[in-house]
């Protein structure tokens, strides 16, 4: 029994948080600062989108190119930035998908490689098999679907990889975009997701160095983030 003071057991870092699935790691050492379920399969909605982007860069891409918007494109969900029958390029075309994460945009972009949408999984199911993604599976490229699955720690390791990229980090760093269709006038603009961006995690000494959000109802509120600390090489990576 005893009285006096008694240590507590400090197997928490003191985070209470209400996400069913969380992951903090250290990018460099890849040390885990704080886990929750990390190993939980879920739905994953938009986070999809970045190993969508990850195969369309291993396709190889045409970022000038023009993509007519197809009916065949529109997506049930989210919010709509393009149109059936515009004219976009496929610069555009990903900047909106990643962004405001606009399903249309992503669908449309999928297409215009040649490969149908089960084709197209496969290669994302492949990707994950070389990140070593072994808890993860896609059915298709936007996030819609909620047997687009994964964990937060495979999660991390795609995170890792496609900030490698600049054609994804210049995007997803990007509080806003502007854009006009080739075949309309009037300059649109899209605003991202992610409200970190424009919060005290993107101020210094702190950067956040890309991410992608993602909601459905099965999935609930997602974020897998990289921010940058005040030492040289302390990035951080950060799933919910």
């Amino acid at each position: 029994g005893g009285f006096g003071p008694r240590r507590i057991p400090s197997d928490s870092l003191g985070i209470l948080t209400s996400a069913d699935s969380a992951l903090i790691i250290d990018e460099r050492t890849w040390t885990v600062l704080f886990e929750k379920a990390p190993t939980d399969v879920r739905p994953i909605a938009s986070l999809t989108k970045l190993m969508t982007a990850l195969v369309m860069l291993d396709e190889g891409m045409d970022m000038t190119a023009d993509v007519t918007i197809m009916r065949s494109d529109y997506r049930v969900g989210g919010i709509v930035n393009v149109f059936s029958g515009e004219v976009l390029s496929k610069q555009d075309l990903w900047m909106i998908g990643l962004i405001p994460s606009d399903n249309v945009a992503m669908a449309a972009l999928v297409r215009s490689t040649g490969l149908s949408v089960e084709e197209f999984a496969e290669k994302m199911n492949a990707k994950a098999v070389s990140l070593g993604m072994t808890s993860s599976s896609f059915i298709e490229p936007t996030g819609i679907d909620s047997r687009n699955v994964s964990t937060a720690r495979d999660l991390a390791k795609l995170i890792q990889e496609a900030m490698k990229h600049v054609e994804i980090t210049d995007a997803v760093r990007r509080p806003t975009y502007s854009f006009e269709p080739k075949n309309k006038n009037g300059i649109r603009r899209v605003v991202s997701t992610n409200v970190l961006l424009k919060s005290f995690v993107n101020e210094q000494p702190y950067e956040v160095l890309g991410g992608k959000t993602g909601f459905t109802n099965e999935a609930g509120y997602c974020l897998s983030v990289m921010v940058d600390g005040p030492n040289a090489a302390d990035n951080v990576i950060v799933i919910l």
